[in-house]
């Protein structure tokens, strides 16, 4: 017919008119309660089967052959509790239907990571009629799922979060995903021809749990190859897969992700004195502490502590390596330069469970004493005081051994510490906390004995009461001055970026052109970072990590009625684009700036200590000619833009192709040699900074 269908939340529905209009054909609006999962599959001869979660008024397995009219066909035997539930269709037999399911307490159970997992697996065979009661029978294959090895070797689905199901064209042969891909040569009729070919690695373990060779856990779709059902493409949290022989006793997979920017990263942690240092580890959703040792953009990360990975920090020299994953379990590890892990050991304190932290959970080494670190953890806050000591024995366990814990905790309901930053000079050893709702304090002289925590002031104390509170995300402390700290609110809807100069007494609005109105309300994006880099000279450079991209500015600068506050210039605009960055970091000692994004990977610069300025800021009508260019182009300034400029040119990737300083209105800039594409001309001068985008042609 052509008609187009959607499986949507409570619905399904269909478009006659090729995705104009719709019209829900199944479930709706009007059928209250709703489900919250749905799934949709078509026939070749146009029957159409759905699936809609318990919870809803038009819950169970229908079945349709024109689309209009459906009927309810789930069995009297199949469970009375089914979250998600998906479909796949027999290419050989379309009378032949398998349902995957997560149902609670029901069927087939199996443990994953400290919980227990519930699925079923049933084929339908359509016999007559309407498909309902006689009309169709069904055999429960749920026992038959894969349910021995070990926790990372069995069916799983988290929750109905990977779920999956296809049949083989030609042979009939049953693929499902859960974590794991599994395939089976007679259907799931018994559990004795069913093998693992994809997701974690046969017989792994934890704590570091290893993935199936060129593959990855957790699983979303499966398709054949139309002129050759053998050759598989899987699409994973991992991304896309391929096989040439999805009938091979030991599957082989290739990548098909290069150049397919999606990692969705935390965090970035590096040693912060060894200038040209190429060790880079990032904290990955859902893909652990992946490790290069390369500044080439193709070269290959390997996966260190796996999970989802956190927080971290690298002792000067890189004695070891401090890494977390998710909800506070903390690692001191010795990574060689392949980045395999050759020693382990766990330590976060015990007492706690991982119930009690942030799921990316915060932590901080004391700049002053790197043998001491700081770890929130919930609504209390610990300090480790002897890292070194700590033996790397390849135990996985929380200990007792080196923690101190603060006497003072929050109190309410979801109030938990949520962001930590420490001094490194004038004072030295100072912390500050930040809080899930709006609560600030300060630890002075936190090194030694267990003081008490300062409450300070929120510059948003009069922020009214209510389930949603402003949430600090980041505090930055200046390396020289303990006095000068930078704090964060990632909430909308609320001013984001304050500054103190007298250790967190006062606070003042920094944010600028970055929030829409000095309420902070409008359309400015959320901040969820900020990082000083401290020059030699010097000379400051702030650098935002925000929802919508990577912005810098040289100084804060206060923010009022008369006064637009501090500019902050966007960076990598045609590189690192509009992402979400949540997490930016700085080295001294070579000017290196990490970002980190969720969704576009991760993103590094070198730059150099900015212009000093003590004029008022201003962005200048920059004009560059011809744009499209060729061989050359011709940067034009006018004359309130200062004398001396300094142009920095990036191609899409990152990489910086032109530098150039001169003083004057005009320049040429020469192209020849460059490929066709998109560059960024950053241009620096007295007091502004501006990016233009060039296309080469």
């Amino acid at each position: 017919t052509g008609h187009v269908y959607a499986a949507t939340y409570s619905s399904i529905f269909r478009s006659t008119d090729g995705g104009t209009n719709w019209t829900s054909v199944l479930g709706g609006i009007s059928t209250s309660p709703f489900s919250y999962y749905t799934d949709l599959a078509i026939t070749p001869s146009g029957v159409l089967y759905a699936t809609f979660s318990s919870e809803g008024a038009r819950k169970g397995l229908w079945r349709s052959t024109n689309g209009t009219n459906w009927t309810n066909i789930t069995s009297t035997d199949f469970a009375k509790t089914y979250d998600r539930t998906v479909i796949g269709l027999n290419p050989n037999n379309e009378n032949e239907v398998y349902f995957l399911a997560e149902t609670p307490n029901f069927g087939f159970s199996s443990f994953y990571i400290s919980s227990t997992n519930w699925s079923s697996l049933w084929k339908y065979t359509y016999v007559s009629g309407d498909g309902s009661g006689a009309g169709g029978t069904w055999t429960d294959l749920s026992q038959n799922l894969p349910g021995t090895g070990t926790e990372f070797d069995r069916f799983a689905n988290q929750g109905g979060y990977d779920l999956c199901v296809q049949i083989q064209p030609g042979t009939g042969h049953v693929f499902i995903g859960g974590t794991n891909l599994w395939r089976s040569t007679d259907g799931f009729t018994t559990p004795n021809n069913t093998t693992k070919i994809g997701g974690y690695k046969i017989g792994t373990t934890l704590p570091f749990f290893e993935i199936y060779p060129n593959h990855h856990p957790d699983q979303h779709d499966m398709l054949f190859l139309p002129s050759n059902p053998n050759v598989m493409l899987s699409a994973s949290d991992g991304g896309l897969h391929r096989t040439e022989d999805c009938l091979a006793p030991f599957v082989e997979w290739s990548s098909l992700n290069q150049g397919y920017q999606t990692t969705q990263f935390y965090t970035a942690i590096f040693e912060k004195t060894q200038a040209g240092d190429p060790e880079l580890i990032g904290g990955l959703q859902d893909n652990g502490n992946f490790f290069t040792n390369s500044t080439s953009p193709t070269s290959t990360w390997v996966q260190t502590v796996n999970g989802d990975g956190a927080f971290g920090a690298i002792p000067d020299g890189r004695p070891y390596h401090i890494l977390s994953i998710q909800q506070g379990r903390v690692v001191k590890c010795s990574i060689n330069n392949a980045g395999q892990v050759t020693a382990f050991q766990r330590f976060d304190p015990i007492g706690r469970t991982k119930e009690d932290y942030l799921f990316i959970n915060p932590l901080a080494l004391d700049p002053a004493n790197q043998n001491k670190l700081y770890l929130p953890a919930g609504n209390q806050f610990y300090r480790q005081d002897d890292l070194n000591a700590i033996p790397i024995a390849g135990e996985w366990d929380s200990i007792s051994t080196g923690w101190t814990k603060f006497p003072d905790t929050l109190t309410g309901s979801g109030h938990l510490f949520s962001a930590i930053g420490v001094s490194k000079a004038n004072p030295a050893h100072r912390v500050f906390l930040g809080t899930s709702r709006n609560r600030i304090f300060r630890i002075d002289n936190a090194d030694t004995g267990a003081p008490t925590m300062l409450a300070l002031t929120s510059p948003l104390a009069d922020a009214p009461a209510g389930e949603t509170q402003p949430y600090v995300s980041c505090i930055a402390v200046d390396p020289d001055d303990a006095n000068k700290v930078v704090l964060v609110f990632s909430n909308y809807n609320i001013y984001s970026i304050w500054a103190s100069e007298d250790g967190g007494t006062t606070w003042r609005k920094v944010g600028g052109n970055l929030e829409q109105t000095l309420a902070g309300t409008g359309s400015s994006p959320s901040v969820r970072w900020i990082s000083i880099l401290a020059h030699p000279n010097g000379a400051r450079q702030y650098f935002a990590g925000t929802s919508v991209g990577l912005y810098s500015a040289p100084e804060l600068k206060l923010h009022s009625g008369g006064n637009a506050g501090t500019i902050w210039a966007p960076e990598g605009a045609a590189t690192i684009g509009a992402v979400p960055v949540p997490y930016v970091d700085t080295r001294p000692a070579d000017g290196l700036v990490v970002a980190a994004t969720h969704g576009h990977g991760m993103w590094s610069a070198n730059f150099s200590a900015p212009i000093a300025s003590h004029e008022p800021d201003f962005q200048p009508v920059v004009k560059i000619t011809p744009n499209p260019a060729s061989r050359l182009a011709e940067v034009f300034l006018p004359e309130n833009a200062g004398r001396a400029v300094r142009l920095r040119v990036f191609d899409a990737g990152g990489k910086l192709v032109r530098e150039k300083s001169w003083s004057g209105e005009r320049q040429q800039i020469d192209l020849q040699g460059l490929p066709a594409g998109n560059y960024a001309f950053n241009l620096e001068g007295k007091g502004w900074r501006k990016t233009v985008t060039v296309v080469k042609n």
